[in-house]
């Protein structure tokens, strides 16, 4: 039933929008086991995925990491020179159960694999964009709802026994790593990664979602880019107001007209969000946009933005702890 249920949902997309690629990453529930339950060897949900999915489908490589734990590397359709790196980092999660993946370490082989695509990657002078489920850094939502946890450190989404070789994996490579897009937190969300100096080198976009479960508002995003240079130029967001009497998808808002600056990339999310920790208006914008305009009860308000705010620069819970105090 699940990989029925994937299986529809994979062809009513590629349907919609026929003649342009679409490149789907694993998700905590996408697993024929259970909720962060991640793969099972031997069954068919790898494979037949595999094959419905016709960007993976058509490059033999990236049929073969697949079936292997859920991840792929493919060419992005319109840039030379550039390739999409789709990772599976369920089972890098905190909240991974491996009592259904029989045989290996999953995580720890992907971890190598990432470290293999970058290397090549750097040797054929290839840029690379980042497909997850999660965001690297903090569970914003998990540390708003335990205040008490700011005196010891607050949950990250990845176990750290991860997300620290995954940011050290990205390190190297950092000149060469366009952005990171993320989902999972069902948020209007974003993460800048920085060097040690306090620059920002590349960034995580972290799309809202159509599944309104966590008290947002169902949403999506189109992104205007540069078919030359590959930079994100501008993003627009759409959404369904569900308390309104006759919901109807509507615009919410585009970046440049909201906050003003010429590009989404990391300089501009920097200077974002430290407009967020300085400036109450520019606040209001991003709670009020971050649920999709939610008024059930979203997870983020201004009594206790911080606790998100705090995530945009800080992915470790040490840095993180010292912004919140």
């Amino acid at each position: 039933f699940v990989l029925k249920t994937v299986v529809f949902v994979s062809r009513l997309i590629q349907q919609s929008f026929p003649g342009k690629p679409v490149y789907f990453c694993l998700g905590n529930n996408d697993s024929d086991c259970d909720d962060y339950g991640g793969i099972v060897s031997g069954t068919p949900f790898l494979p037949t995925l595999a094959q419905e999915w016709a960007t993976v489908a058509k490059d033999p490589e990236a049929v073969k990491t697949f079936i292997q734990g859920g991840y792929y590397s493919v060419p992005h359709p319109t840039l030379k020179g550039r390739r999409f790196v789709v990772l599976n980092d369920v089972s890098w999660s905190k909240k991974y159960d491996p009592s259904c993946h029989a045989a290996g370490n999953i995580g720890k082989d992907e971890m190598t694999w990432l470290s293999g695509v970058l290397q090549d990657a750097r040797a054929h002078q290839k840029r690379v964009t980042l497909i997850t489920h999660m965001p690297p850094g903090i569970h914003g939502r998990n540390a708003s709802e335990h205040p008490e946890r700011t005196v010891k450190p607050q949950h990250t989404f990845y176990d750290l026994g991860y997300l620290w070789p995954f940011l050290n994996a990205l390190a190297p490579y950092r000149d060469m790593i366009d952005a990171e897009f993320a989902g999972h937190t069902h948020l209007d969300d974003f993460r800048v990664v920085q060097d040690r100096g306090g620059k920002p080198v590349f960034f995580t976009h972290i799309a809202p979602a159509v599944s309104p479960v966590h008290h947002n508002n169902p949403g999506f995003q189109v992104m205007l880019y540069d078919k030359k240079g590959g930079g994100l130029e501008d993003m627009a967001t759409y959404y369904l107001p569900l308390g309104a009497p006759t919901p109807q998808w509507k615009l919410e808002y585009t970046f440049r007209g909201a906050y003003g600056y010429k590009t989404y990339g990391f300089e501009s999310l920097k200077a974002l969000a430290e407009a967020i920790e300085t400036d109450p208006a520019v606040r209001r914008k991003f709670v009020d946009f971050a649920a999709q305009e939610s008024k059930d009860d979203p997870p983020i308000k201004m009594d206790n933005w911080k606790f998100f705010g705090c995530g945009h620069l800080n992915l470790d819970p040490d840095s993180y702890r010292a912004c919140y105090r």
